[in-house]
């Protein structure tokens, strides 16, 4: 946990697993009793020579479950670079 105030809490998440791997459903569902919808992670993931980051919202969740929203990922958003000719 990073910050907690008026019922958000925004998280730190730290894992080798790939991005979407984190992104798929079910991935967070262990940690239901600590989350809450409103919830923000900010995700550092992926293995040493290939890391991404991303921030997570937490939309959702039954009994047992949790449901991610993709708010952002740095990989997506990079610009492409320019080919050499």
């Amino acid at each position: 946990m990073l910050a907690y105030a008026n019922g958000f809490t925004l998280w730190h998440f730290l894992s080798q697993d790939e991005a979407a791997k984190v992104r798929t459903p079910h991935y967070f569902d262990r940690a239901h009793e600590m989350l809450r919808i409103g919830d923000m992670i900010l995700a550092s993931v992926g293995p040493e020579e290939a890391p991404d980051a991303g921030i997570l919202l937490v939309a959702g969740g039954k009994e047992g479950g949790v449901e991610i929203r993709d708010l952002f990922s740095a990989r997506a958003s990079r610009p492409k670079a320019a080919s050499a000719a």
